[in-house]
């Protein structure tokens, strides 16, 4: 029923809205990839790997069904076909991607201290970090 969405893409928005779907896919590739690549295990390396293979592998065959490459398939275009199951397990595949790009190895940025204020008369108590140029905390 909805298995053609691309191609009503196509026709309402043109090429720019076909472009920017396509656009969209790989980014989610290129994101996947990368979450791929930083993640801690080899679990969740192999299970990025797989759910954006996948993902985008569904939207290739749908691209290339609508463009009338390949026999038609019956697989819907993930997130944007409507489907009871598809969707609910393309989402569900995306929460498990952003939960390992959750526990990936990226060192946290390094914040430095900001530097003391000079000696004044006025007495900030709103100040970053907890730090009170007048000595401890109002009450």
């Amino acid at each position: 029923y909805t298995d053609f969405i691309f191609a009503i893409v196509g026709e309402e928005y043109g090429f720019v809205g076909a472009l920017l779907i396509l656009g969209l896919f790989v980014l989610i590739m290129v994101r996947g990839l990368k979450i791929a690549k930083r993640a801690q295990d080899d679990l969740g390396r192999f299970l990025a790997i797989g759910i954006t293979t996948v993902i985008t592998a569904y939207a290739l065959i749908n691209v290339m069904v609508t463009k009338g490459m390949l026999p038609t398939t019956g697989l819907p275009m993930p997130l944007l076909s409507y489907g009871g199951t598809t969707i609910l397990f393309t989402a569900y595949a995306c929460g498990i991607l952003l939960n390992i790009s959750m526990f990936t190895r990226i060192r946290p940025l390094e914040r430095t201290q900001p530097a003391a204020p000079q000696a004044s008369s006025r007495c900030c108590w709103i100040w970053p970090r907890g730090f009170w140029p007048c000595g401890s905390p109002p009450a």
